[in-house]
């Protein structure tokens, strides 16, 4: 059995990314703003650069820059539920600006983060 079909098997609950355990990456699911390039990851990972490259589209469906975009954009969902501030989110998910940030959740939902949830409207007094 090799290393993927391993991963693949311990993975059942999501078979859609098993690149999480295989390369050592749910540390950046569980941390998107974690800045480390694909190279970097590779190297934790004990993997070539050029394996994982070739790889993470086959196992994810996605390159590994747009894994990281949706992982971001997953976790930036959560906050807004939450009622986390716009600015608070794209600077803790690790955006240099918050207008980068509500660009690409323009591009990927057609509205911004600010109207992506209906507010209650406020009581009155």
């Amino acid at each position: 059995m090799t290393k993927s079909d391993r991963c693949r098997a311990s993975n059942s609950v999501c078979p859609c990314q098993p690149i999480h355990d295989c390369f050592g990456l749910r540390a950046l699911a569980d941390d998107p703003a974690d800045k480390r390039r694909l190279d970097d990851w590779a190297i934790l990972a004990g993997s070539p650069v050029r394996t994982l490259t070739r790889r993470f589209p086959i196992e994810t469906g996605f390159s590994f820059t747009e894994w990281r975009q949706r992982v971001r954009l997953m976790r930036a969902l959560e906050m807004l539920a939450d009622e986390i501030p716009v600015t608070t989110i794209a600077l803790d998910l690790g955006y240099e600006t918050v207008s980068a940030f509500i660009a690409l959740f323009r591009r990927t939902f057609r509205t911004t983060p600010a109207r992506y949830f209906p507010r209650a409207p406020a009581r009155q007094r």
